[in-house]
């Protein structure tokens, strides 16, 4: 066997090695249907967030800080109730923007310096939509354990296989052409 065909073999090999360790994962709802949860190392199942989600956070923390309500108080509530019905996650994200509102609201991440707020912030406006997909699914699921998706794993791999053995004949052709001419 010559070097060329070393050489894919062992590209093969470390893509297969890849493909079965950084394993997509999937959890199955209570209704029969399944839930993406993306890709982790086959021994580190996903957790359901991988960062706080500082809305619900902030939400939660509502009475720890000073709240102006867009409308009257109504008789009976409490500032923190306000917070809860009034804010949309939109607005309450208006505040966080805000650095000072943001140091209030969050006292143990005081050492964010203001660049690194507005990433945060930033980051968390571009993944919300899956960070709200994540939340609505642990919410509602009875069953929240993540299981190995197999049939990606299986599919992964044939098509590892599939690209590896058409390199693999083509290094193979090219060396009988050589050999021939």
């Amino acid at each position: 066997m010559n070097r060329a065909r070393k050489s894919v073999l062992a590209c093969y090999g470390l893509a297969v090695a890849v493909v079965c360790t950084w394993v997509p994962w999937k959890a199955k709802l209570p209704g029969g249907g399944e839930h993406e949860l993306g890709y982790s190392f086959f021994w580190a199942r996903p957790e359901p967030y991988p960062y706080p989600d500082i809305v619900s956070e902030a939400r939660s923390r509502g009475h720890k800080y000073e709240i102006e309500p867009p409308e009257p108080r109504p008789m009976g509530k409490s500032q923190h109730q306000i917070a809860d019905d009034t804010l949309d996650d939109q607005a309450i994200l208006n505040r966080l923007r805000d650095h000072k509102q943001f140091r209030a609201i969050f006292p143990d991440w005081t050492d964010l310096s203001d660049r690194a707020i507005d990433h945060y912030i930033a980051r968390y406006e571009r993944d919300r939509p899956r960070i709200e997909r994540d939340r609505d699914f642990w919410r509602r699921s009875s069953y929240p354990y993540a299981s190995i998706d197999n049939q990606r794993i299986v599919l992964a791999l044939v098509a590892v296989t599939a690209l590896f053995g058409v390199v693999f004949l083509l290094v193979s052709l090219r060396e009988r052409r050589a050999i021939v001419s």
